[in-house]
């Protein structure tokens, strides 16, 4: 059985106007992460940069671009997850969780990944990425 896609339009944090479309599973938890982030063009004219703000601290991050949309919401939410979990439990004098995310745009690199403690994860970041 096909399933449907319900079409919707929603504003964006930058102000722009957005149109989707999700499976009415999807679509509530879509909509909010589409919201809290900048539409495409915005994020471009950055550079691509996706800013997150986490417990009123904000980070900027390169914005996750390989993979399917699905994908990349899913990476998405599982980044700012670890990042949640990674900035709580941040120490002075550590080295910033954010630096080591800084290359990873990789939607496939974040799900293969989302299993693995957050504390565990930078050892796992291949040197290249």
């Amino acid at each position: 059985m096909a399933r449907y896609e319900y079409p919707f339009t929603i504003i964006h944090r930058c102000g722009h106007p957005g149109s989707y479309k999700a499976t009415q599973d999807l679509l509530l938890g879509y909509k909010e992460r589409l919201r809290a982030r900048d539409c495409d063009e915005c994020r471009n004219a950055k550079g691509g940069q996706e800013t997150l703000t986490i417990d009123g601290q904000e980070c900027v991050l390169p914005a996750i671009t390989i993979g399917s949309d699905a994908q990349i919401a899913w990476a998405v939410k599982i980044r700012r997850k670890v990042l949640t979990v990674l900035l709580k439990n941040h120490h002075q004098g550590e080295p910033n969780p954010v630096d080591w995310m800084r290359n990873l745009t990789s939607a496939k690199w974040w799900i293969d990944h989302r299993d693995v403690p957050p504390a565990a994860l930078a050892p796992a970041v291949p040197k290249a990425a």
